[in-house]
């Protein structure tokens, strides 16, 4: 790894190219688990071990706290320990852990419900007006934000492709006319209640509203986008066309 000047990871000691191995003693199989495991403790003390010219050492630090966002474009506090990766850091700082089939199971159900929790706290403070509504991002931010999971690793850009995928799964659920899986549900409930089949004009009705609402969530998604990244899509396109 690389150290900052004057961060955490200085003061404590670490140098350039020290390989970073666990924190707080849980092994790291990568580097998105560094950033994981030190994201989640702003302004707290944590164990680091490495390894120096193949001696195991550890040190104690405190983490700095810093802002960034998240993929639902929340400001969040998380730790920082001053270190960024090498060119060839995920090769050989960390080594590959295997899980049995129901270990790797259990893991992904809980990954699942956290970005499903994750997911639903987003929805609840944007209606709670605690979030902007200019959180709702588009297929330009989206494409963004998956470059940015790519870069940190294969487990952060896996993580981030399950949340779009739950995102999906969930509106797909939400009750927009007879076009989602939510409306059909709510559809074929009315009629068990009623026993005999809804209306076709009310039927057709709400499709047509569910199309409408879906366009126009789309529209503004996109103007989100454009919004946030107007500039660097015109630089964009003058490099292809300088090119």
């Amino acid at each position: 790894s690389e150290v900052k000047k004057d961060s955490p990871a200085e003061k404590a000691g670490l140098m350039p190219y020290d390989k970073i191995i666990k924190v707080d003693g849980k092994d790291l199989t990568e580097w998105a688990d560094l950033q994981e495991a030190i994201a989640k403790k702003p302004n707290k003390r944590v164990s680091i071990t490495f390894s120096r010219n193949g001696i195991e050492k550890e040190a104690s630090v405190v983490l700095e706290e810093k802002e960034e966002r998240d993929v639902m474009d929340n400001r969040i506090k998380v730790g920082a320990l001053g270190v960024v990766a090498a060119n060839n850091y995920t090769d050989v700082h960390f080594k590959t852990v295997s899980f049995s089939p129901f270990e790797a199971v259990g893991m992904a159900l809980e990954k699942t419900v956290n970005l499903t929790v994750l997911m639903f706290r987003g929805i609840y403070k944007m209606i709670t007006g605690k979030v902007s509504a200019k959180a709702i991002s588009g297929p330009i931010a989206i494409a963004k934000m998956a470059g940015d999971q790519a870069k940190r690793g294969i487990s952060q850009f896996a993580s981030f492709v399950a949340f779009i995928s739950i995102n999906l799964g969930i509106i797909n659920f939400i009750p927009l006319g007879t076009i989602t899986d939510g409306g059909l549900i709510m559809l074929f409930t009315a009629e068990a209640i009623i026993r005999k089949p809804v209306n076709e004009k009310f039927k057709n009705a709400t499709q047509y509203i569910g199309l409408a609402l879906i366009f126009l969530i789309m529209g503004f998604a996109l103007y989100n986008d454009f919004d946030r990244y107007l500039l660097d899509i015109i630089h964009f396109f003058k490099e292809i066309a300088g090119g």
